[in-house]
């Protein structure tokens, strides 16, 4: 496979396949999902919900989701009895597996060369797997900073169009000191909206953001108050292909139908009077035009991840940053130099969780090893099992 022209230089680091396993178990949405063990060590890629139009099959073709992982499990059993035994270099092995992307499904990729990258780290005197990928990589490992989302609605279920409504760290700290500032900042709003919400019942999205029948003005009105207090950026994350209907953008729950035109200028209209820092997927992921517009008019970032789907061919100039979920390629090594083209081109790198998340920790060490300058990766529930790795992480760091 001769696409790659950011890491074919990377010298072989071969390790031996001693032993695989390869499972079905169950994502966040109580899903099937692939679970691939290499030498002990795991991987559970996420699936998405709010899926771009331009993202890679994560499953082989089934009538049914159970079927489809099944086909997966099986291809992923051929591939490992094949390496059992061998001394393989996981950068090789995942080249060699990328052809074939379309046939075994970009998850059962991921789960295989991910529990390969992991096994490979901990055979090299138990390397951190994030010191592994920035040095196999060449990248200076950093701490990036939480993004979470605290309120939500659109296909994540809830009461607004928008589908998240993001806070993130402005003073400088630790990891650990992020992420308990905003679990406090998350409780507290879980209070305010108790007050403010009658209708609130403390019920939560598939990303465990909480759910409430106020008006966007008044939950960004909310946020901003508790930024300010806290020193955080305030973001959101529109997902406008989901309210696209080919013609207009219909705001369902707002019983509003806006051209594009309008449904422009009230994006910007809330950025500006709420000093959004961060604006994700403002238009629909087919309008370029419409991103650079967005972003010429406001003073937050605008952030592309539909518009882009962690593809290098897709990335443009003008905006401020890119979302990178590998699950959108089904490859590390194609969201790598999706990283690297992106980083060239001056854009923030936001490493992000999906709707359908599992226990693997793999997310923080990517996040950390790429130099990632926020990572995404909710609020609370199974998601903290990424948020406490961080803090994890941030100690190795130190220790080095």
């Amino acid at each position: 496979y001769d696409a790659f022209f950011l890491t074919d230089f990377l010298p072989p680091r071969n390790m031996k396949v001693k032993e695989y396993d390869v499972r079905i178990v169950l994502n966040s949405k109580a899903e099937p999902n692939l679970e691939v063990c290499v030498n002990g060590y795991c991987s559970s890629p996420p699936s998405g919900t709010s899926r771009s139009k331009k993202e890679v099959n994560p499953w082989p073709e089934g009538r049914t989701l159970l079927e489809s992982v099944g086909r997966a499990r099986n291809y992923a059993q051929e591939i490992l009895e094949e390496l059992k035994g061998r001394d393989v270099d996981p950068v090789e092995v995942e080249k060699s597996l990328i052809p074939r992307k379309g046939e075994i499904g970009g998850n059962a990729l991921l789960a295989i060369s991910i529990s390969l990258y992991k096994a490979a780290a901990a055979a090299e005197e138990e390397v951190p797997t994030y010191r592994y990928i920035a040095e196999r990589f060449s990248f200076e490992p950093s701490m990036p900073k939480p993004l979470e989302n605290v309120i939500g609605g659109g296909k994540h279920g809830g009461g607004t169009d928008i589908q998240e409504f993001l806070l993130f760290p402005k003073f400088e700290g630790t990891s650990e000191e992020y992420i308990t500032t905003l679990s406090e900042v998350y409780r507290r709003i879980k209070g305010k909206l108790k007050e403010k919400d009658r209708g609130f019942l403390g019920c939560l999205t598939l990303e465990s953001a909480w759910v409430t029948t106020l008006s966007t003005e008044e939950i960004l009105g909310l946020l901003r108050s508790l930024a300010d207090e806290y020193e955080l950026g305030l973001g959101v994350d529109v997902a406008a292909s989901d309210i696209f209907d080919g013609n207009a953008y219909n705001w369902q729950k707002e019983g509003v139908i806006r051209d594009r035109e309008a449904h422009i200028d009230y994006i910007v209209d809330l950025a500006n009077t709420y000093e959004l820092d961060y604006i994700e997927d403002p238009v629909e992921e087919n309008d370029r035009e419409g991103f650079l517009e967005v972003q010429k008019r406001v003073k937050g970032r605008v952030i592309g991840d539909d518009v882009f789907a962690t593809s290098k061919e897709l990335l443009f100039e003008g905006v401020g940053g890119v979302i990178i979920k590998y699950n959108q390629r089904g490859s590390i090594l194609e969201t790598v130099e999706t990283v690297k083209k992106a980083r060239e081109m001056g854009m923030m790198i936001v490493p992000s969780h999906r709707s359908g998340e599992s226990e693997d920790r793999f997310l923080s060490h990517f996040a950390v090893g790429i130099g990632g300058d926020l990572i995404k990766a909710g609020a609370a529930g199974i998601r903290t099992v990424k948020l406490n790795e961080l803090i994890r992480i941030q100690r190795s760091l130190l220790r080095e």
